[in-house]
């Protein structure tokens, strides 16, 4: 699947599903909003993405091997971008040593949304495209 839809494809397809675990997290922290010792979860994902993309861009700058004995190394793969999981245990906003701010998990919910709408567009336009040139093979 990835020779025919490329790494947009993929890219979109991994940027869904962390929006979807993402999605997860913050619906965990509101239900757990009155929980005493909670600590809110976070998902991180796009610093590691916008790395492993440079990673590639500047292995592509970097031209041909310059000695035909070399090992070329290649670009990292998509694949090696994974989310992370992560308790933050950075401070305490209240006496129950609860961390949750109602207010900022509902911004990231509706910022999550509003991202995977956005992806599952993007997705939606990228079959459309798809189907547009097997039709015209025909």
């Amino acid at each position: 699947m990835r020779r025919i839809f490329g790494e947009v494809f993929q890219l979109l397809q991994r940027s869904m599903d962390v929006a979807t675990l993402r999605q997860k997290a913050i619906s965990q922290n509101i239900a757990n909003v009155n929980t005493p010792d909670y600590e809110r979860v976070e998902v991180s994902f796009e610093g590691e993405l916008k790395r492993v993309l440079a990673e590639r861009k500047e292995i592509k700058l970097q031209g041909m091997l310059t000695n035909p004995m070399h090992i070329p190394i290649g670009p990292p793969s998509m694949d090696s971008v994974k989310p992370v999981v992560w308790r933050d245990t950075t401070g305490y906003y209240r006496y129950d040593k609860n961390n949750v701010d109602i207010d900022k998990e509902l911004v990231k919910l509706a910022e999550n949304s509003i991202k995977y709408r956005a992806m599952s567009s993007l997705m939606g336009k990228k079959f459309a495209m798809l189907k547009s040139v097997i039709s015209s093979r025909r």
